[in-house]
């Protein structure tokens, strides 16, 4: 059992409310009730009228309480691309004895951040997991400087909410489209190089007669049966393909796009891959994810 302590509940914590409509319609059918019960005098609507202060004030207390106590942990993920959701980690972590309920956690201050997610339940003294998404429209730097914890528990006649500061920054990726590569270009985005050397799975080549070292998947059956030599079939060698990818100094958002598209759709593809920026700035050839993610961050910030 863990040692809590009631230092929550004296805590000096910025708690913001607001009303909800449903807590509007309650207060005005309230206020209604109480004008009813001192003209009439009638101790029936004096009945109703105590029942639904109280449920008003247990209502403002117990939203209260729930939000006290609670400490949001994020973890960002690794990579972020634009117009895609983004799946961020999101821990709470109770320091009171008391369970809270419906927590919502949401990234103020920025109009193009859609996320949202919803805690049915923090346990008392312990912690939720819970997955929070945003989608960013566009490629660059992104700052997220507050984390918001929203709750309309236990009734939803008031928002109550605590902001936490975060202070991240993100480097969001260009948008990743699908690409068809062609090997037999000698242009895909740049300059394309690379050898005709025997190997497996580049385009095919022909055939040629079969030795002890070919495994038995590469036979050529329909030969075998009209000529009743082993044949088997030969494919270029992707492996060493090379691919320059230049990007104009005025590059717009959608070549940018493209050129993050190519890049990855090759380097996927096992190839080596170099970016270059305008007339400056220049990446190697490489392969590999810490490659594909220089490209993409070069991309993200390239002209901003």
């Amino acid at each position: 059992m863990p040692n809590l302590s009631c230092d929550w509940l004296f805590r000096l914590e910025k708690i913001r409310t607001s009303i909800t409509k449903t807590g509007t319609f309650f207060g005005i059918l309230t206020l209604l009730v109480g004008v009813a019960a001192v003209n009439t005098g009638n101790n029936l609507l004096y009945v109703v009228l105590s029942m639904m202060l109280s449920v008003m004030a247990i209502s403002g207390f117990e939203s209260l309480i729930n939000i006290k106590g609670l400490e949001p942990h994020l973890a960002v993920p690794d990579e972020i691309y634009a117009r895609m959701p983004a799946v961020f980690a999101l821990k709470v972590k109770s320091i009171k004895p008391l369970p809270s309920f419906l927590i919502r956690c949401m990234f103020p201050g920025k109009t193009d951040i859609i996320s949202q997610s919803v805690i049915f339940q923090v346990p008392g003294g312990g912690e939720k997991l819970t997955r929070c998404q945003a989608v960013f429209p566009r490629r660059g730097l992104y700052k997220l400087e507050r984390l918001i914890l929203v709750t309309t528990f236990p009734f939803g006649f008031t928002n109550r909410w605590r902001t936490f500061e975060i202070d991240t920054e993100l480097i969001v990726y260009p948008h990743i489209h699908d690409v068809e590569l062609w090997y037999n270009t000698g242009q895909e985005a740049g300059e394309l190089e690379g050898s005709r050397r025997e190997g497996v799975g580049g385009d095919f080549m022909g055939l040629r007669g079969y030795t002890p070292r070919d495994k038995l998947s590469m036979i050529h059956w329909k030969s075998f049966a009209k000529t009743g030599q082993l044949m088997v079939k030969q494919f270029a060698d992707r492996e060493g393909i090379k691919v320059m990818i230049e990007v104009p100094s005025d590059a717009t958002d959608k070549q940018i796009e493209e050129a993050a598209s190519i890049a990855v759709a090759h380097l996927n593809a096992g190839n080596m891959v170099a970016l270059k920026l305008g007339d400056t700035a220049q990446i190697d050839y490489g392969t590999g994810d810490q490659h594909r993610r220089r490209i993409l961050k070069e991309l993200a910030l390239f002209n901003l």
